[in-house]
């Protein structure tokens, strides 16, 4: 009896050890781009561009990811969008830039031009944001945003995940560029750590399963 009693009490270990895990899954982009102040985009455009271009052009940027692969019940411990560097320049006399991250509410960008998507990518609920710095003509930098749990209940919601990119530090006049001709596909990246939706408590499992092998045993000891 005692190998029977020990093969149930590794198992019930197994299974307590496992059910806590956690797991981690990475996005790339299936689509990104930008929108001007106009309400212009380019569907087959993947340029970033975001900022000003000293004249009249505002432009945001904006990325769209499939999250259809998060099975039902997970939940998000925490996320990040990170911007692959090497894509396009940083082309501003400022040595650093606040990039913001916003939700996105209207209609997926990138489908057609639209002055209310180009809102969006800078309204709304905002995510997190980060500073970014380089010298002015440099390639972008490589850089994260960590985002915050108001994100976690939009990127489960229903497969699809956009989130809109707007430098909140421009002054007026001042040619002011993030991704200034990048073109990059996929430009950016979502990663999301998750936990099972129910976790059973490790040491109630641990003293129900114990019990149980203490009862077996007991039972089959002889008298």
């Amino acid at each position: 009896m005692y190998p029977l009693s020990k093969m149930l009490a590794s198992s019930v270990f197994f299974f307590v050890s496992g059910a806590v895990c956690a797991s981690t899954m990475t996005f790339n982009a299936v689509d990104n781009g930008w929108y001007d102040n106009s309400g212009i985009t380019s569907p087959s455009n993947t340029n970033t561009w975001t900022g000003f271009d000293g004249s009249s052009v505002y432009r945001n940027s904006f990325y769209n990811f499939d999250v259809s692969g998060i099975a039902a019940g997970q939940v998000i411990t925490s996320a990040t969008i990170t911007f692959n560097g090497n894509n396009g320049n940083y082309a501003s006399p400022d040595a650093t830039e606040t990039v913001q991250i916003w939700d996105v509410t209207s209609t997926t960008p990138g489908l057609g031009s639209s002055v209310s998507v180009y809102n969006d990518l800078m309204t709304g609920v905002e995510y997190g944001q980060t500073n970014v710095s380089a010298a002015n003509g440099s390639s972008m930098p490589t850089f994260s945003v960590t985002l915050g749990s108001v994100s976690f209940a939009d990127i489960l919601a229903d497969g699809q995940f956009s989130l809109g990119a707007h430098i909140s530090t421009l002054r007026s006049g001042v040619n002011q560029v993030l991704w200034s001709g990048s073109g990059a596909m996929p430009a950016a990246y979502l990663t999301v750590n998750l936990q099972p939706k129910s976790v059973p408590e490790p040491s109630s499992l641990a003293l129900v399963g114990l019990g149980l092998v203490s009862l077996i045993w007991r039972r089959r000891r002889p008298g």
